[in-house]
């Protein structure tokens, strides 16, 4: 009888060992141990459309899972803070978070924290980098 069990589901990351049991109960020692840990694959995209069209209206990460919380900061080109969440989603619809306004078509700066759940439990990973709003303000 084969037997495997792995908890908790939502995640790769876990030590795994072998034993074999033979006909009548004997268990033999537990092998090697190995451990693997989950991808890691939280990543922001460079630019973004908020053109209300639908589609790319919103800055939003690549498909993830196990990021548990950011902390992402947004600032404007002479420094200053334009938008901040800790949402793992970000759904920042370009507006500046202080006038509600949009913000003007251009770079921003970004950095932000990332807490993983690991093998090793909640991991912080840095990232930092630009993203592009990208929109005609033409009236």
């Amino acid at each position: 009888e084969l037997e495997f069990w792995h908890l908790p589901e939502n995640t790769l990351a876990a030590c795994y060992a072998v034993t074999a049991v033979d006909s009548v109960g004997n268990e033999s020692a537990y092998s090697n141990i190995v451990c693997v840990d989950d991808c890691i694959n939280y990543e922001l995209p460079n630019v973004f459309t908020p053109n209300g069209d639908g589609m790319n209206d919103l800055s939003r990460p690549f498909p993830h899972n196990l990021v548990e919380k950011i902390d992402l900061k947004i600032y404007g080109r002479w420094g200053n803070l334009v938008f901040q969440t800790n949402d793992p989603d970000i759904n920042w619809d370009a507006r500046n978070m202080d006038s509600g306004k949009k913000v003007p078509p251009g770079v921003y700066y970004y950095v932000c924290d990332v807490y993983e759940r690991r093998l090793t439990g909640l991991e912080p990973r840095y990232l930092v980098g630009f993203i592009h709003v990208l929109y005609s303000d033409r009236k």
